[in-house]
């Protein structure tokens, strides 16, 4: 009996057991991430705090992950630095889900619910079975801070379950499902239903509409969230995936029975409108600068806006702020008869400062950035981030550098003082994109990439559409000459 237990004392030693956080070397390293059920890797050092601070939730996580819900792992980047450098990892912690041969980086909250929610929805098939009721029960989520799932209640082999095994497989990415094909594992749900469970609101909501992929994702858009939410770094990144507009509630929440009058003003209407919009409130007086850039003047409130895609619809500040006058402006809003409002500070002259960087405003932009005919590199920044003041002197060289390609424009646009067209919404500075001669395409730089004047030049030359050349000299006797468009 000592042959058995030995070997099983020692996989416990090693922290091999399946509840526990494995600690990867290079040697065990691809062997344990081949597992086809997913592993998700920290690629942390000893000495750094953020790790620290995520230590106690992840190891918790990993003891509420079911045999099939993937394994949590970690990289010392300290020891391990051949594993940092081949997945490009330059600060810690960075988390990484290993699955299939595909890598995903992990984007969401450093909390047990955070880690358990994203390993549910990646790891393993798309459609998890659910085999009994102890199952079901133990799935459907209870904690506040626990994200929805979607569960089907569906015989082996009928439409139903068909259709929720494809429509889980491609939208994996956003929603956890389930699945129940024992009556008696069902319980008090009814065979052939789809069924929304979350820890909020109305805990349990059926879906009443056909089996149309369009129909079920508006469903679990329009109810996977609550109708209004205070937005905080816990749900921001969810809120931002959503894929919906997003209205803007500034409160004085220091005056709580001015902020609860508003607020219930504001939820009176908000279940009318759930599904076509985020509706959150924040701090009037800690998301000033926010407020500012949605066009408002703070001097006034509550005060609202709606965010699409960097548009932005201004409830009048002269209105009162009723049900009534809310409704009004939502469902205005809904039909398309607002104008959005644009900022944008005035056209600069000269159009290019002395390194040779053009500079674009809100009025501007379409003309400066959206050129066919020329690769355009933009860097989107706030005057007091201290992230972009560092990487100014490397824009600035990279602006020089690039004087003598015609078809090359380095530009920089303050993102805290203008609004930009669709597909330029900017959520954190510094953002560089690539604006692409011929089709302008967008092209995100790798915001993790290395960011050296040199870097940036081979990036745009891998990436840009138009040849990456210098300008002929005007003639044989000017041979320092180059021919230049004017912004």
């Amino acid at each position: 009996w000592m042959a058995v237990l030995w070997p099983l004392g020692l996989v416990w030693l090693l922290g091999l057991c399946s509840c526990e956080v494995v600690v990867l070397t290079d040697e065990t390293f691809d062997d344990y991430v081949a597992r086809p059920e997913g592993v998700l890797v920290e690629f942390f050092t000893p000495q750094c705090r953020a790790c620290k601070m995520l230590e106690s939730a992840y190891k918790d996580a990993s003891l509420h992950l079911g045999p099939n819900e993937g394994k949590l792992a970690k990289v010392d980047g300290s020891r391990e630095k051949a594993l940092g450098e081949r997945f490009q990892v330059k600060e810690a912690p960075i988390l990484k889900l290993f699955r299939n041969g595909s890598i995903l980086d992990y984007e969401g909250d450093h909390t047990t619910a955070g880690f358990v929610a994203f390993m549910r929805k990646h790891s393993g098939p798309a459609v998890k079975e659910l085999a009994d009721a102890s199952h079901l029960e133990e799935f459907i989520p209870t904690a506040e801070g626990e994200e929805p799932v979607v569960v089907a209640f569906a015989e082996s082999g009928s439409a139903v379950e068909v259709f929720i095994n494809t429509f889980g497989q491609k939208f994996r990415d956003q929603f956890i499902f389930g699945l129940v094909t024992s009556s008696a594992a069902a319980g008090a749900n009814q065979m052939g239903t789809i069924v929304l469970f979350k820890p909020f609101e109305e805990l349990r909501t059926v879906y009443e509409g056909g089996l149309e992929e369009s129909a079920l994702k508006a469903f679990l858009v329009g109810n996977s969230m609550p109708a209004v939410a205070e937005i905080t770094s816990k749900n921001y990144q969810a809120y931002m995936k959503r894929g919906l507009p997003i209205c803007w509630l500034f409160l004085d929440l220091d005056n709580m029975e001015s902020a609860a009058r508003a607020l219930g003003q504001f939820k009176e209407v908000a279940e009318e409108f759930k599904d076509k919009l985020s509706l959150l409130y924040l701090s009037i007086t800690k998301y000033r600068q926010v407020l500012i850039k949605m066009g408002l003047s703070g001097h006034k409130y509550p005060a609202m806006s709606i965010d699409d895609n960097g548009l932005h619809y201004l409830f009048a500040e002269d209105l009162d702020f009723t049900a009534a006058n809310i409704r009004a402006f939502f469902a205005s809003y809904v039909a398309g008869e607002l104008k959005p409002t644009a900022k944008s500070q005035d056209i600069p002259h000269p159009k290019v400062d002395e390194h040779n960087v053009a500079i674009a405003v809100g009025v501007n932009f379409d003309s400066l950035v959206m050129d066919k005919e020329k690769d355009v590199l933009i860097m989107f920044y706030a005057p007091d981030s201290g992230h972009c003041k560092a990487l100014m002197p490397e824009w600035n060289k990279l602006g020089s550098m690039t004087k003598e390609y015609k078809s090359v424009v380095i530009a920089k646009a303050d993102a805290s003082a203008n609004d930009f067209p669709a597909g330029f919404q900017i959520t954190e500075v510094p953002t560089i994109k690539l604006v692409t001669a011929e089709d302008n395409s967008i092209i995100t730089y790798d915001p993790k990439g290395s960011r050296t004047a040199l870097e940036f030049f081979a990036w745009i030359k891998n990436n840009a559409k138009a040849p990456v050349v210098k300008c002929a000299p005007l003639d044989d006797t000017d041979k320092d000459g180059v021919i230049r468009d004017e912004f």
